[in-house]
């Protein structure tokens, strides 16, 4: 769906931040390469035994990077220059005069790429595993992914993809849930038909009274579908049509919101309900 038109705080100012990082990268190139070029220069102009190991080594990392970056046109030039450092059939000057083509290039490639920032209060929805605990992970393995996903839609401000993938995640906790109470439809994607299911097994749990401690279970079932009618009503369906678009703050919401449902599911049901119980 297409995001709302309000700027968004995990895109906001990129371009300008973007260049700025170039720029930036560009002077500590200039500076880092100087040095290094100093280090390599003999009293006599030429390129010193250490100076060769200094700027083999440093042209090393520098092909790695271009490589990691797919800047195909600097490994190229690169590489011609470390070559030459190598086998020793290059000067002092002629190196300093190769890099200032391989800085054109990497300037030209690099604007060329699109970066991305990432908050350094959303970096952890990019970077750490296990979002929801790692009980939830080991409870419901379906949800693994979309979990990962809704983290990192949510780390790029991608509000409205980060409540869809949440709604994955819960019905796929949901499907685990049915299973355990024997209603193996429950996570098919109809929510208040789950709800109808869920409603049944209490229904029956109260009147037949099965276990000493069958309110438990009542309270556990009762829980859940609390939940899921709270998701239900204010958050999947909008999600799931071209209309629902959400901003940081009720993304957010949704998610904390989530991340309850699923524990408590892994804790509190799945932790104290056993077969003979259902």
């Amino acid at each position: 769906p297409r995001e709302a038109s309000r700027p968004r705080r995990g895109l906001r100012g990129l371009t300008n931040w973007a260049t700025d990082l170039r720029h930036y990268n560009q002077q500590r190139m200039d500076k880092t390469w100087l040095v290094r070029l100093e280090l390599a220069r003999d009293d006599d102009g030429s390129l010193s035994d250490d100076g060769i190991g200094i700027l083999a080594g440093a042209l090393g990392e520098l092909q790695r990077d271009c490589q990691r970056l797919g800047l195909g046109l600097t490994l190229d030039e690169v590489s011609r220059i470390k070559e030459a450092v190598d086998s020793k059939t290059i000067t002092w000057s002629g190196i300093s005069r190769q890099m200032t083509e391989v800085q054109s290039r990497l300037i030209d490639e690099l604007s060329r790429l699109v970066i991305l920032a990432i908050p350094s209060d959303h970096t952890n929805f990019y970077n750490k595993p296990n979002q929801f605990g790692e009980q939830v992970s080991e409870r419901f393995p379906d949800s693994i992914w979309d979990i990962e996903e809704a983290s990192k839609c949510f780390a790029l401000g991608r509000w409205t993809a980060c409540v869809f993938h949440l709604m994955r995640a819960i019905e796929a906790g949901l499907a685990r849930f049915g299973a355990l109470i024997e209603i193996p439809d429950i996570g098919n994607g109809n929510w208040q038909e789950a709800l109808s299911l869920i409603a049944g097994k209490i229904n029956r749990i109260e009147s037949t009274k099965p276990t000493a401690d069958w309110r438990r279970q009542v309270e556990q079932y009762s829980a859940v579908a609390a939940h899921l009618r709270d998701i239900k009503n204010a958050w999947r369906n909008p999600s799931m049509h071209v209309r629902g678009t959400y901003d940081e703050e009720r993304a957010r919401d949704i998610y904390n919101a989530a991340r309850a449902f699923m524990r408590h599911l892994a804790s509190d049901v799945f932790q104290k309900t056993t077969p003979k119980d259902v």
